[in-house]
Protein backbone atom coordinates (compact mmCIF):
# COMPACT_ATOMS: atom_id res chain seq x y z
CA UNK A 1 0.00 0.00 0.00
CA UNK A 2 1.64 3.66 -0.93
CA UNK A 3 1.91 6.39 1.56
CA UNK A 4 -0.86 8.28 -0.30
CA UNK A 5 -3.25 5.27 0.21
CA UNK A 6 -2.60 4.82 3.68
CA UNK A 7 -2.90 8.40 4.32
CA UNK A 8 -7.11 7.84 3.34
CA UNK A 9 -7.48 5.02 5.09
CA UNK A 10 -11.30 5.25 6.78
CA UNK A 11 -8.82 4.50 10.12
CA UNK A 12 -6.45 7.31 9.46
CA UNK A 13 -8.95 9.46 7.90
CA UNK A 14 -11.09 9.66 11.47
CA UNK A 15 -8.04 9.83 14.22
CA UNK A 16 -7.28 13.10 13.19
CA UNK A 17 -10.59 14.96 13.42
CA UNK A 18 -11.28 13.03 16.85
CA UNK A 19 -7.55 14.09 17.65
CA UNK A 20 -8.38 17.64 16.42
CA UNK A 21 -12.05 17.38 18.58
CA UNK A 22 -10.25 16.72 21.93
CA UNK A 23 -7.67 18.70 21.83
CA UNK A 24 -10.77 21.56 20.99
CA UNK A 25 -12.50 20.49 23.65
CA UNK A 26 -9.51 20.64 26.19
CA UNK A 27 -8.53 23.96 25.00
CA UNK A 28 -12.08 25.29 26.08
CA UNK A 29 -12.51 23.33 28.97
CA UNK A 30 -9.44 25.10 30.57
CA UNK A 31 -10.11 28.92 28.97
CA UNK A 32 -13.95 28.61 30.67
CA UNK A 33 -11.62 26.86 33.70
CA UNK A 34 -9.01 30.55 33.51
CA UNK A 35 -12.18 32.74 32.84
CA UNK A 36 -13.87 31.25 36.22
CA UNK A 37 -11.18 31.78 37.97
CA UNK A 38 -10.69 35.32 36.72
CA UNK A 39 -14.37 36.33 37.23
CA UNK A 40 -14.37 34.95 40.78
CA UNK A 41 -10.82 36.59 42.00
CA UNK A 42 -12.56 39.99 40.79
CA UNK A 43 -16.18 39.43 42.28
CA UNK A 44 -15.15 37.91 45.73
CA UNK A 45 -13.04 40.27 48.31
CA UNK A 46 -9.72 38.69 49.45
CA UNK A 47 -10.78 37.60 52.53
CA UNK A 48 -8.81 35.27 54.36
CA UNK A 49 -9.76 33.16 57.91
CA UNK A 50 -8.08 34.39 60.85
CA UNK A 51 -6.30 30.94 62.20
CA UNK A 52 -4.85 30.63 64.88
CA UNK A 53 -1.17 29.29 63.45
CA UNK A 54 1.10 30.60 66.08
CA UNK A 55 0.98 27.95 68.91
CA UNK A 56 1.29 25.23 66.11
CA UNK A 57 3.84 26.38 64.69
CA UNK A 58 5.91 26.80 68.26
CA UNK A 59 5.32 23.35 68.97
CA UNK A 60 6.64 21.79 65.83
CA UNK A 61 9.47 23.80 66.36
CA UNK A 62 9.98 23.06 69.45
CA UNK A 63 9.66 19.07 68.68
CA UNK A 64 11.95 19.43 65.71
CA UNK A 65 14.80 20.82 67.69
CA UNK A 66 14.09 18.42 70.81
CA UNK A 67 14.28 15.80 68.15
CA UNK A 68 17.73 17.42 66.72
CA UNK A 69 19.45 17.48 70.02
CA UNK A 70 17.74 14.05 71.58
CA UNK A 71 16.65 11.80 69.40
CA UNK A 72 18.59 12.21 65.99
CA UNK A 73 21.86 11.05 67.31
CA UNK A 74 20.17 8.25 68.84
CA UNK A 75 18.51 7.21 65.51
CA UNK A 76 21.13 7.34 63.76
CA UNK A 77 23.32 5.10 66.03
CA UNK A 78 20.32 2.39 66.46
CA UNK A 79 20.24 2.66 62.24
CA UNK A 80 19.59 -1.34 60.56
CA UNK A 81 19.31 -2.42 64.18
CA UNK A 82 15.57 -2.34 64.75
CA UNK A 83 13.36 -5.42 65.82
CA UNK A 84 12.97 -7.56 62.61
CA UNK A 85 8.78 -7.51 62.49
CA UNK A 86 9.13 -3.76 62.94
CA UNK A 87 11.29 -3.39 60.38
CA UNK A 88 9.83 -5.51 58.04
CA UNK A 89 5.99 -3.83 58.68
CA UNK A 90 7.56 -1.06 58.28
CA UNK A 91 9.39 -1.48 55.09
CA UNK A 92 6.43 -2.90 53.58
CA UNK A 93 4.57 0.20 54.99
CA UNK A 94 6.49 2.99 54.14
CA UNK A 95 6.16 3.56 49.76
CA UNK A 96 2.70 4.25 50.97
CA UNK A 97 3.98 7.74 51.60
CA UNK A 98 5.29 7.83 47.86
CA UNK A 99 3.67 10.94 46.09
CA UNK A 100 3.03 9.25 42.80
CA UNK A 101 0.23 7.27 44.30
CA UNK A 102 -1.73 10.47 45.16
CA UNK A 103 -0.54 12.87 42.21
CA UNK A 104 -0.82 10.73 39.18
CA UNK A 105 -4.63 9.64 40.04
CA UNK A 106 -5.12 12.98 40.50
CA UNK A 107 -3.67 14.66 37.14
CA UNK A 108 -5.24 11.65 35.64
CA UNK A 109 -8.54 12.84 36.38
CA UNK A 110 -8.04 16.29 35.82
CA UNK A 111 -7.00 15.10 32.46
CA UNK A 112 -9.86 12.92 31.89
CA UNK A 113 -12.88 15.30 33.00
CA UNK A 114 -11.17 18.01 30.80
CA UNK A 115 -12.67 15.60 28.03
CA UNK A 116 -15.89 16.15 28.87
CA UNK A 117 -18.25 18.53 27.96
CA UNK A 118 -19.73 20.09 30.71
CA UNK A 119 -22.48 21.87 28.72
CA UNK A 120 -23.93 18.71 27.96
CA UNK A 121 -24.14 18.00 31.71
CA UNK A 122 -26.64 18.81 34.17
CA UNK A 123 -28.51 18.49 37.41
CA UNK A 124 -26.81 16.27 40.03
CA UNK A 125 -24.49 14.47 37.15
CA UNK A 126 -22.94 18.43 37.05
CA UNK A 127 -22.60 18.43 40.53
CA UNK A 128 -21.04 14.84 41.33
CA UNK A 129 -18.56 15.76 38.16
CA UNK A 130 -17.96 19.69 39.27
CA UNK A 131 -16.87 17.78 43.50
CA UNK A 132 -14.88 14.97 41.61
CA UNK A 133 -13.09 17.46 39.82
CA UNK A 134 -12.64 20.04 42.86
CA UNK A 135 -11.69 17.09 44.46
CA UNK A 136 -9.25 16.41 42.34
CA UNK A 137 -7.41 19.74 42.35
CA UNK A 138 -7.30 20.23 46.02
CA UNK A 139 -5.18 16.85 46.08
CA UNK A 140 -2.85 17.97 43.74
CA UNK A 141 -2.48 21.21 45.01
CA UNK A 142 -2.27 19.84 48.77
CA UNK A 143 -0.10 17.08 48.28
CA UNK A 144 1.75 17.61 45.57
CA UNK A 145 2.23 21.22 46.27
CA UNK A 146 3.81 20.01 49.60
CA UNK A 147 5.83 17.09 47.72
CA UNK A 148 6.99 19.75 45.74
CA UNK A 149 8.18 22.20 48.42
CA UNK A 150 9.85 19.70 50.44
CA UNK A 151 12.24 18.50 47.99
CA UNK A 152 13.01 22.28 47.07
CA UNK A 153 13.76 22.88 50.58
CA UNK A 154 15.77 19.36 51.24
CA UNK A 155 17.83 20.30 47.73
CA UNK A 156 18.65 23.28 49.47
CA UNK A 157 19.45 22.76 53.15
CA UNK A 158 21.50 19.34 51.77
CA UNK A 159 21.45 17.48 55.04
CA UNK A 160 23.08 14.10 54.94
CA UNK A 161 20.79 10.59 55.70
CA UNK A 162 21.36 8.45 58.37
CA UNK A 163 23.14 6.14 56.30
CA UNK A 164 26.18 8.86 56.62
CA UNK A 165 26.01 9.24 60.16
CA UNK A 166 29.30 7.07 60.83
CA UNK A 167 30.89 8.92 58.85
CA UNK A 168 30.04 12.23 59.46
CA UNK A 169 27.20 12.30 62.13
CA UNK A 170 24.06 14.33 62.50
CA UNK A 171 25.65 17.90 61.71
CA UNK A 172 26.69 17.07 58.05
CA UNK A 173 25.35 19.44 55.21
CA UNK A 174 26.22 19.76 51.41
CA UNK A 175 23.91 22.71 50.05
CA UNK A 176 22.26 22.07 46.58
CA UNK A 177 23.93 18.66 46.47
CA UNK A 178 22.48 16.68 43.67
CA UNK A 179 23.02 12.99 45.71
CA UNK A 180 19.76 12.18 47.32
CA UNK A 181 21.48 10.63 49.87
CA UNK A 182 22.19 14.50 51.22
CA UNK A 183 18.92 16.01 50.96
CA UNK A 184 17.55 14.38 54.50
CA UNK A 185 15.00 17.39 55.72
CA UNK A 186 12.46 17.71 55.47
CA UNK A 187 11.31 14.14 54.65
CA UNK A 188 9.31 14.15 51.20
CA UNK A 189 7.68 11.11 52.49
CA UNK A 190 6.17 12.28 55.67
CA UNK A 191 5.65 15.47 53.99
CA UNK A 192 3.51 13.69 51.60
CA UNK A 193 1.95 11.73 54.28
CA UNK A 194 1.18 15.00 55.99
CA UNK A 195 -0.59 16.40 53.43
CA UNK A 196 -2.38 13.55 52.48
CA UNK A 197 -3.53 13.45 56.30
CA UNK A 198 -4.72 17.32 56.19
CA UNK A 199 -6.56 17.00 52.96
CA UNK A 200 -8.65 14.09 54.56
CA UNK A 201 -9.39 15.65 57.77
CA UNK A 202 -10.09 18.87 56.37
CA UNK A 203 -12.67 17.04 54.21
CA UNK A 204 -14.04 14.67 56.67
CA UNK A 205 -13.52 15.98 59.86
CA UNK A 206 -14.49 12.70 61.36
CA UNK A 207 -11.77 10.81 59.86
CA UNK A 208 -9.36 12.56 62.03
CA UNK A 209 -9.23 9.79 64.71
CA UNK A 210 -8.14 7.25 62.32
CA UNK A 211 -6.21 9.37 60.09
CA UNK A 212 -3.71 11.14 61.95
CA UNK A 213 -2.51 7.92 63.82
CA UNK A 214 -2.25 6.33 60.80
CA UNK A 215 -0.34 9.05 59.55
CA UNK A 216 1.66 9.58 62.38
CA UNK A 217 3.21 5.89 61.60
CA UNK A 218 3.35 6.12 58.10
CA UNK A 219 5.60 9.32 58.89
CA UNK A 220 7.54 7.03 61.40
CA UNK A 221 8.41 4.06 59.58
CA UNK A 222 10.82 6.60 57.42
CA UNK A 223 13.19 6.44 61.22
CA UNK A 224 12.23 2.77 61.21
CA UNK A 225 14.06 1.75 57.76
CA UNK A 226 16.76 4.11 58.26
CA UNK A 227 15.59 7.02 55.64
CA UNK A 228 15.81 9.86 57.88
CA UNK A 229 16.17 11.46 61.69
CA UNK A 230 13.16 11.98 63.80
CA UNK A 231 13.46 15.81 62.82
CA UNK A 232 13.45 15.37 59.49
CA UNK A 233 9.90 13.53 60.09
CA UNK A 234 8.48 16.12 62.40
CA UNK A 235 8.96 19.04 59.93
CA UNK A 236 8.29 17.27 56.99
CA UNK A 237 4.62 15.86 58.07
CA UNK A 238 3.92 19.44 60.04
CA UNK A 239 5.29 21.11 56.65
CA UNK A 240 2.45 18.54 54.70
CA UNK A 241 -0.73 19.29 56.94
CA UNK A 242 0.43 22.58 56.81
CA UNK A 243 0.43 22.86 52.60
CA UNK A 244 -2.50 21.44 52.70
CA UNK A 245 -4.47 23.86 54.91
CA UNK A 246 -2.76 26.66 52.80
CA UNK A 247 -4.61 24.82 49.52
CA UNK A 248 -7.95 24.65 51.48
CA UNK A 249 -7.69 28.23 52.81
CA UNK A 250 -6.88 29.81 49.01
CA UNK A 251 -9.89 26.97 47.71
CA UNK A 252 -12.15 28.63 50.11
CA UNK A 253 -11.29 31.94 48.51
CA UNK A 254 -12.24 31.45 45.62
CA UNK A 255 -15.51 29.08 46.29
CA UNK A 256 -14.44 25.56 46.04
CA UNK A 257 -15.26 22.62 48.17
CA UNK A 258 -14.84 25.04 50.97
CA UNK A 259 -16.74 27.66 52.05
CA UNK A 260 -15.00 30.62 53.57
CA UNK A 261 -15.16 31.04 58.10
CA UNK A 262 -14.10 34.34 59.42
CA UNK A 263 -12.15 32.44 62.36
CA UNK A 264 -10.55 28.82 62.22
CA UNK A 265 -9.82 26.46 59.49
CA UNK A 266 -12.07 26.37 56.22
CA UNK A 267 -15.42 24.13 56.36
CA UNK A 268 -15.92 21.75 53.94
CA UNK A 269 -19.35 23.09 51.85
CA UNK A 270 -22.63 20.85 52.41
CA UNK A 271 -23.31 20.67 48.89
CA UNK A 272 -19.81 18.47 48.86
CA UNK A 273 -20.82 14.76 47.75
CA UNK A 274 -18.70 11.85 45.33
CA UNK A 275 -21.82 9.78 45.07
CA UNK A 276 -25.19 10.33 45.01
CA UNK A 277 -26.79 10.19 48.19
CA UNK A 278 -24.69 10.78 50.26
CA UNK A 279 -24.30 13.16 53.47
CA UNK A 280 -21.51 14.88 54.24
CA UNK A 281 -21.66 15.19 58.18
CA UNK A 282 -18.03 15.40 59.55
Amino acid sequence: MSDRQRETTPENGTRMPRLKAAVGLSFDNSRRTVAILRRRAGTRRSRFPKIAWQMPALIVVTLTVICFLVLDDAAGAFRGQWAGSAAALATRMTDVGLGVWYVVPAVLALLAVNQIDWTRAAGQRLLLLYNWTVLAAFVLMSVGGALLFSNIIKRIIGRARPVHYQEHGILAFDPFALDASWASFPSGHSATVGGVVGALVLIWPASRWVVVPAGMWLAATRIVVGAHYPSDVVMGFSLGVAWAVIAAVLFARFGYLFARTEVGLPKIKRSFRLIPGMSNKG
